[in-house]
């Protein structure tokens, strides 16, 4: 099956997740496909580090996708 045939099927299964999360009642802002929010407020307040970290960037996201390209990922 061709990459773009999978990515397709991943992206309407998690199309159909967010539509079925969004009709619950309990849904209050869900992550995509439902995914877990996660409190990181104790992480931060015991560890540096952690506090120190800046969000992932456009250029993080580019890096990463030049990556998998460069392995074969995509072809």
């Amino acid at each position: 099956m061709q990459p773009a045939l999978k990515l397709r099927d991943f992206f309407k299964t998690l199309s159909q997740a967010d539509q079925a999360i969004s009709t619950r009642s309990n849904a209050h802002n869900p992550e995509a496909g439902g995914g877990t929010h996660f409190a990181i407020a104790q992480a931060e307040a015991t560890s540096p580090t952690r506090r120190g970290l800046q969000p992932l960037s456009k250029q993080d996201a580019l890096r990463w996708v030049a990556y998998w390209r460069g392995v074969g990922l995509f072809d």
